[in-house]
């Protein structure tokens, strides 16, 4: 009878071990990489990466042309109230442009704040600053994992997101520098997972250069794209104008760490 009753013991508290965990995991089939993306918003950014056993949250938040803010928090995941929660880890810090000298200043503001991340039912990221409300009134749009420069040998892709899209610039280098550019100005599709460009693409190829540097001419202004992720994390480019892209994969230079 007592070997029976500590056996059901052992039972409930290995079960109650699982539900615990269940309750704060930070995997997949929680609901947690729903977060797992760039956010973009007009005047902003923010990236959230998966680390080893928390979501790593960077924002960025431009007040002026010569002024802005960054944001970084270490998060764990509420699976009961489906939100990102930093608890003291948030670091702020102050940048500075000064035009006149050319130097950058940078200046820690805080190092213990505190912040909520939410999804709204309409799927765009509130952040709640506990610190100083910073992310008031901001809705950020889901942009995927794009963000950053990827590279192909001489080619190069940069995505920078502005507002709910993203501008994309693709160059072609040979040993004389830029020999050709193409400019996308694309929007996120969720259900696809892939950033298009419909007829909003423009190419530029060298034709020679002067005293005051390269001289491109506009071969078009009216290029389409899609641009997806393979299994392995890779950038595809399917170009719809002249099919430059086919057969490279793209991976990433700077693209912020999954």
């Amino acid at each position: 009878m007592k070997k029976t009753a500590l056996f059901l013991l052992i039972v409930l508290f290995s079960l109650h071990g699982l539900y615990v965990h269940a309750d704060t995991v930070q995997t997949a089939d929680t609901g947690a990489e729903r977060f797992e993306s760039t956010w973009s918003t007009d005047g902003a950014t923010a990236d959230i990466r998966f680390e080893d056993d928390y979501f790593q949250v960077h924002v960025e938040r431009f007040d002026h042309g010569e002024e802005w803010n960054t944001w970084d928090y270490r998060c764990t995941y509420d699976a009961a109230q489906q939100t990102l929660i930093a608890d003291g880890t948030g670091c702020k810090t102050a940048y500075a442009f000064d035009f006149a000298t050319g130097c950058e200043t940078e200046t820690m503001v805080y190092q213990n704040g505190s912040a909520v991340f939410s999804l709204h039912p309409e799927e765009y990221l509130v952040w709640l600053d506990e610190e100083e409300n910073a992310g008031q009134e901001l809705r950020f749009t889901k942009m995927g994992p794009f963000n950053g420069v990827w590279c192909c040998g001489p080619w190069t892709i940069e995505f920078t997101p502005t507002g709910n899209a993203y501008r994309c610039r693709i160059t072609r280098n040979d040993e004389n520098g830029i020999a050709a550019i193409w400019s996308y100005f694309c929007r996120y599709d969720a259900v696809s997972g892939t950033v298009i460009s419909d007829h909003t693409g423009q190419k530029e190829i060298r034709i020679g250069s002067d005293e005051e540097g390269e001289i491109y001419e506009e071969v078009y202004a009216n290029g389409s794209a899609v641009f997806s992720m393979d299994n392995d994390g890779n950038l595809l480019w399917q170009d719809r104008k002249d099919d430059a892209g086919k057969g490279m994969l793209f991976i990433p230079w700077n693209v912020p760490e999954k």
